[in-house]
């Protein structure tokens, strides 16, 4: 099996519900994966884009282009997410001995500037 990029998410939290910010973010061209309560008074939402993009910087700009658009009214329930989080999944492999990505400059800079996080997740290669 071969290690391989597979998509990057966005993951919010927030002390509110966040379905009309998942309809907005809809809207703009993202795929919402879940809404839900995960917790009494905390809500959860992920999202993936609507296309697939075979390197990590290539689906972050997508997912960066949308919560870009957002309106005033919007961003402020985006700001008040206790967590804004592009997650970047992983496959682990066989092969190859070594596999990088570059995030740019540039996609670093808008993250920290939506005062969001990054996570790398890696998915254990599975045996037999």
């Amino acid at each position: 099996m071969k290690s391989a990029y597979v998509n990057t998410d966005l993951t919010l939290r927030a002390g509110f519900d966040l379905e009309p910010l998942a309809r907005v973010l809809e809207d703009a061209g993202l795929h919402c994966l879940s809404v839900n309560q995960s917790d009494p008074g905390t809500w959860d939402a992920n999202f993936e884009t609507s296309q697939d993009y075979c390197d990590p910087n290539s689906s972050i700009g997508a997912l960066l282009l949308a919560v870009d658009s957002l309106s005033a009214e919007s961003r402020i329930s985006w700001q008040a997410c206790t967590t804004r989080e592009f997650d970047m999944g992983f496959q682990g492999g066989d092969e190859p001995f070594g596999l990088d990505w570059i995030i740019s400059t540039e996609s670093l800079k808008r993250i920290a500037k939506l005062d969001a996080t990054m996570r790398i997740t890696l998915y254990r290669h599975k045996l037999g």
